[in-house]
């Protein structure tokens, strides 16, 4: 059966967090492995429900959908055990089998009520970047697959890349620098979640800013590469490249620049796929 589509109630400025929500439960395998709720079948996290009174009293005494709506996803669980007395992949879980229902909108509440417990510092009723939202939300998810097996530390770093998370958004950077004196070439590798591109200048597509992503850069002047082999401060040419492209590539488009100690926004129409793009 397929997903209907369902809207999100905007908790006081939370549209960064709805439209990061929307996409994730719009990711096919992330959404079949939340609707099989694989990780609360293993997970210390318990849920204990409120008494019905609360919520009938609080629907009775107030005729608005949207606060009943918001008030009910927020008191129907208190969860203990896994990540300071609450676990983000048992909540998704719980979200995704909600969004499965017929209804009306939904609200985010319950996920922006526990941001901190998961590190993050956003929330509070103010706007926030959708970016750093959706990435304290992958590593968490991260975080949660790895306490199954052992927890980040006890894990070796070859078995963390086999993680549902990793294996969907995980990708690696490649940096290759080469020596204009001697042409010796060193290349060292990063692991990805995302890719941020530059979108100023002549960039008018998606194609165009991975281009001038991947173009080779002149390392010159208060910029120059110290070269192992030539031991000195020499000339060089970096490029970037994807070496290992992720099933789903999360693209960030760098809409602010920095000019004169100021933030500039970019505005600018952006031809591109249907990628996950924030």
């Amino acid at each position: 059966r397929g997903i209907s589509p369902r809207g999100l109630f905007n908790c006081g400025n939370s549209c960064y967090a709805n439209a990061v929500l929307q996409c994730l439960m719009c990711t096919k395998p992330l959404m079949i492995h939340l609707l099989l709720r694989l990780h609360s079948k293993d997970c210390n996290t318990k849920p204990i429900a409120f008494a019905p009174s609360v919520l009938l009293s609080a629907q009775g005494k107030s005729n608005n959908t949207v606060v009943y709506s918001c008030l009910s996803h927020t008191l129907c669980y208190l969860r203990i055990g896994c990540s300071k007395n609450w676990c983000l992949m048992c909540e998704l879980e719980q979200y995704a089998s909600t969004l499965r229902e017929s209804g009306g909108p939904v609200s985010p509440s319950r996920i922006l009520s526990n941001l901190r417990n998961i590190g993050c510092r956003l929330g509070g009723g103010s706007q926030e970047d959708a970016h750093e939202f959706l990435r304290h939300l992958v590593m968490s998810m991260q975080a949660a697959c790895l306490d199954g097996l052992g927890g980040e530390k006890q894990v070796e770093q070859s078995l963390q890349e086999t993680t549902l998370i990793q294996q969907m958004f995980g990708g690696r950077l490649k940096s290759k620098v080469k020596c204009l004196r001697c042409h010796h070439e060193s290349e060292r590798y990063e692991n990805i979640m995302d890719l941020t591109l530059e979108i100023h200048g002549w960039v008018e597509s998606l194609q165009d800013a991975l281009t001038q992503f991947t173009a080779p850069e002149d390392l010159d002047g208060d910029n120059m590469y110290k070269c192992g082999r030539c031991c000195a401060y020499v000339k060089a040419r970096k490029q970037l490249s994807v070496h290992e492209v992720p099933n789903i590539l999360t693209v960030v488009l760098k809409r602010f620049q920095e000019s004169m100690a100021r933030l500039t926004n970019v505005s600018l129409f952006l031809i591109c796929w249907t990628w996950f793009l924030l």
